[in-house]
């Protein structure tokens, strides 16, 4: 299981997709869902560079073309 001993991550360079821990904390700093990072490092490798660019690119394409998430805004009523 979990060693709680060691430093996540281990390698700041590289992301350790064997690792659950590993796994929180790159979706975290990301701000991305495990999927999307299951992808990223499938498409790129597990470089933390390769990662972080492809993510915040693939963001940027769901933004423009109106994918993705989107934060509730309140809407002020006609007047």
């Amino acid at each position: 299981a979990d060693d709680k001993t060691k430093q996540v991550p281990a390698d700041a360079a590289r992301i350790n997709m064997s690792d659950d821990r590993e796994i929180r904390y790159w979706t975290a700093k990301f701000g991305c869902t495990k999927e999307q990072l299951v992808s990223a490092v499938g498409s790129v490798g597990p470089a933390t560079t390769k990662v972080a660019a492809y993510l915040s690119e693939n963001s940027r394409s769901r933004a423009q073309f109106g994918g993705g998430r989107r934060s509730a805004r309140k809407v002020p009523p006609e007047t």
